[in-house]
């Protein structure tokens, strides 16, 4: 866990997941939206050392605190997502939201 990785935004399984976990840990600055923003975004984190210094040594707490280790509310949104598919197939004509 030293530096996050640069994720290319995309219709991909693997971009959408980098996407999203890079969303959930705060750290958006990490996700380019094409090639051309890539290349200024790596060469951005690659040439600023203090600021990547900064970055790894408070990386760790940062992604521990984000909703993406956050395993109850997880298992929330899991149970209602669950529920909701199960109420539309037993009940497609239902008004279940």
């Amino acid at each position: 866990m030293g530096v996050p990785t640069l994720t290319l935004a995309g219709g991909t399984l693997l971009a959408r997941q980098g996407v999203s976990m890079l969303t959930c840990a705060g750290l958006e600055d990490w996700i380019a939206s094409d090639e051309d923003n890539y290349v200024i975004r790596a060469l951005f984190h690659a040439t600023d050392i203090n600021r990547l210094a900064q970055l790894r040594s408070g990386l760790r707490q940062k992604v521990l605190a984000s909703p993406l280790f956050n395993a109850p509310r997880f298992a929330l949104h899991l149970e209602d997502a669950l529920q909701r598919m199960w109420q539309q197939k037993m009940y497609p004509e239902s008004d279940y939201k």
